[in-house]
């Protein structure tokens, strides 16, 4: 009698973990990649920009990834909130070339006051652009 109870439990067993597997696979299928790139950035892989601010001086860092070997440029710019509006501080530059990353790291003093950095990508020809988040010190 024991020998069709095992039966059953192994062949209960296997079949939950069948439907749980599937279920999990669903759900995966549902996720998107991170980060987000839109579809029409064919030739950008990646963008990033960042800020933090400590004691008065603001690291400022972007990062432009090209998928292949295509050439790419990265502009990176600090800017401070005045009012509504936002006036810009510093600009930066770098371009690559054979498929390399460009990127950028750079600090910068500044006063009291809320900032972000925007950085703005060109790969052969295609434009992307990112805002970091916004850092008051």
């Amino acid at each position: 009698m024991r020998k069709p109870v095992s039966w059953m439990l192994c062949i209960l067993t296997g079949l939950v973990l069948s439907i749980v597997t599937c279920i999990g696979a669903i759900g995966e299928d549902q996720r998107e990649p991170f980060p987000i790139i839109p579809d029409e950035y064919m030739q950008t892989e990646r963008i990033v920009a960042g800020l933090s601010i400590s004691n008065g001086e603001a690291t400022c860092n972007g990062r432009l990834a090209p998928y292949g070997t295509h050439s790419c440029s990265l502009e990176m710019i600090l800017y401070k909130k005045n009012g509504g509006g936002w006036d810009k501080i510093q600009t930066w530059s770098v371009s690559a070339t054979g498929g390399n990353q460009a990127s950028l790291t750079r600090t910068y003093s500044v006063g009291h006051g809320t900032y972000k950095v925007v950085c703005n990508g060109n790969v052969d020809g295609e434009c992307s652009s990112v805002t970091s988040e916004v850092v008051s010190w």
